[in-house]
């Protein structure tokens, strides 16, 4: 089988018309920032924002610039904020359209932590940028 190199645009198009023609898809996970919720090689279920709306906590793929990330949502409210559970910063910004889908169910272990692992997530980026913002004014 060969492997077809994609434009990053014609890939998140294909992946957005195929989340709309179906309940949901499955994709592997490649990389680990999101261990121990999600690790390498393990299978995920994800549906379209359209079908199932992203709350707190939920493990969302989004399109970050030029990327697409499985990450946890942290910040809901207003402008969208995602952060990758081993990461200590939040991701940039993100609009409701950068959401492609939401992790529904993973393989073999079942539906992902949510509410628990999303509070820990927010309290966790919440800190970090305290302590940045107090070592930069002890930095002046």
């Amino acid at each position: 089988m060969e492997t077809v190199e994609a434009d990053a645009i014609f890939a998140e198009g294909a992946l957005r018309d195929v989340l709309g023609a179906f309940r949901h898809i499955r994709l592997t996970v490649t990389g680990a920032c999101m261990s121990p919720a999600l690790r390498p090689g393990q299978v995920v279920h994800i549906a379209s924002a359209a079908h199932h709306k992203p709350r707190f906590g939920d493990i969302v793929l989004a399109r970050h610039g030029e990327t697409l990330r499985l990450h946890r949502l942290v910040w809901p409210f207003g402008s969208w904020r995602t952060r990758a559970d081993r990461s200590l910063i939040w991701d940039p910004r993100l609009g409701p359209r950068d959401i492609l889908g939401t992790v529904v169910w993973v393989e073999p272990t079942g539906r992902p932590s949510r509410f628990l692992a999303g509070c820990k997530s927010l309290v966790t980026g919440i800190f970090s940028r305290i302590r940045q913002v107090l070592a930069a004014d002890a930095g002046r």
